[in-house]
């Protein structure tokens, strides 16, 4: 009932990954739970998406979910960590139209939607631009869309997406949205080596409300590395983090 115990050692090449039809590697219900190693190659992803009903799952909190990128959900077992190791990915992510369930919240990255604490992450590299429309909540970052693993200081954490966006417009009325050049939502953990090298790439969070509450539409927050932070149960160390402000760059919450 997950994905595990896989060998992606034989890949040989790069990889280009052009659909309509495509969320990520792994859902709540049969999370990513194996080992994949790039060995320097890297995915292009050219995904152009529009909601479909069918495909929303309960999440730990009970909330009706979707978790996007070249990963969509990824948790390792009981006792065995699932691993990601020099990840590089390029490309453009993007969903469009309304969901009808205001329950609905999408998580969405380029690397990965959520990452729990039972993985391995041994460097990543994220040049996906992203922008998604909908009537939901949305959090978005240019590596993960929600993080609760560790990103040790041995291993390179970049985003280097250029003349790109993290680009989150939503028309619902109370919906939160939450952007950074990182993640999301960071949660229960630390961050000891990341550094966004974009140039010319903005982050952009649009909380329009509905046609009926204009004047309700929640909260817009967007962040350098990440838009929220929540300290749970763990306390949250942040380290070595550089950003690149030479070039134009903008950060914006409406």
């Amino acid at each position: 009932d997950v994905i595990q115990n896989l060998d992606f050692s034989v890949v040989s090449e790069n990889i280009l990954l052009d659909t309509n039809e495509f969320y990520g590697i792994g859902s709540v219900q049969y999370p990513f739970a194996g080992a994949f190693d790039f060995r320097g190659y890297h995915v292009t992803l050219n995904i152009l998406n529009e909601y479909k009903n069918d495909y929303y799952e309960l999440d730990a909190q009970s909330h009706t979910s979707i978790y996007s990128g070249l990963f969509g959900y990824v948790k390792g077992l009981e006792n065995t960590s699932s691993m990601i190791k020099d990840v590089d990915v390029n490309g453009k992510i993007a969903f469009s139209g309304t969901t009808g369930n205001h329950g609905f919240y999408h998580y969405v990255g380029g690397i990965a939607g959520h990452v729990e604490p039972t993985t391995l992450l041994a460097g990543a590299n994220s040049e996906v631009s992203i922008a998604i429309e909908n009537d939901t909540p949305l959090f978005i970052g240019g590596l993960f869309g929600s993080l609760k693993s560790p990103l040790n200081d041995q291993f390179n954490f970049t985003y280097k997406c250029n003349y790109g966006v993290l680009q989150a417009k939503s028309h619902g009325s109370d919906v939160n949205m939450s952007l950074g050049a990182l993640t999301g939502i960071l949660q229960d953990t630390y961050v000891y080596n990341f550094e966004d090298k974009s140039i010319s790439t903005h982050i952009v969070a649009n909380n329009l409300g509905s046609d009926n509450t204009p004047h309700d539409s929640g909260t817009a927050v967007v962040g350098g590395i990440a838009g929220t932070v929540y300290a749970g149960s763990k306390d949250i160390h942040i380290k070595n983090v550089k950003m690149n402000i030479a070039e134009d760059k903008n950060l914006s919450a409406l």
